[in-house]
């Protein structure tokens, strides 16, 4: 059966190590059409089956960053919160290049319509708003700057976590000039 199946392939991708440190078992090695079995997982698989399949997969490998793969296939909202839910360290799980989901989300610059989505992930990992994407050295507000976000959600990003303003990097970086006397 196809469960049989991705057990076997998680035990021996784990035990000989499959795609190294980060493959997680042969779960993020990417095949000739540049997708991930987790990426075919998350794409070709609905209802009932696609969460058995992830269930078996995160049972192998719980540090997987498995909401990044969600995040890069662009997938609904409700599909989000399922992770979310089911697997709560996931918003605070890093990849390969250190990113955390929100990090991804608002670098793939996923627009107006995706706003809500990204609302929830921050919300469900408020701390993650002052942690710099090691990508681009940025904070999530000005991630959301440099994209398509509204100039509403960047606000809303900035009120949520202006902590950024008030440290000695921002008075230091010449941002806040004394007005001599």
């Amino acid at each position: 059966t196809s469960r049989e199946l991705i057990n076997v392939f998680m035990e021996y991708g784990l035990r000989y190590e499959v795609g190294g440190a980060e493959g997680f078992g042969g779960l993020y090695v990417k095949n000739n059409t540049n997708n991930t079995p987790m990426d075919v997982a998350i794409k070709n698989m609905y209802g009932e089956r696609k969460w058995v399949a992830l269930s078996i997969m995160m049972r192998y490998v719980p540090d997987a960053p498995i909401l990044h793969s969600f995040v890069s296939q662009r997938q609904m909202l409700h599909n989000i919160k399922t992770i979310i839910g089911k697997y709560p360290q996931s918003i605070q799980v890093e990849d390969s290049n250190g990113q955390l989901p929100i990090h991804l989300a608002l670098s793939k610059n996923m627009g107006l319509s995706c706003e809500t989505t990204l609302t929830y992930i921050v919300d469900a990992y408020p701390a993650g708003l002052d942690i710099s994407d090691p990508v681009t050295g940025l904070l999530p507000f000005a991630l959301a700057a440099t994209g398509s976000h509204s100039l509403s959600f960047q606000y809303n990003l900035l009120r949520k976590s202006p902590t950024y303003f008030s440290t000695k990097e921002w008075v230091s970086s010449g941002a806040i000039v004394k007005k001599e006397e």
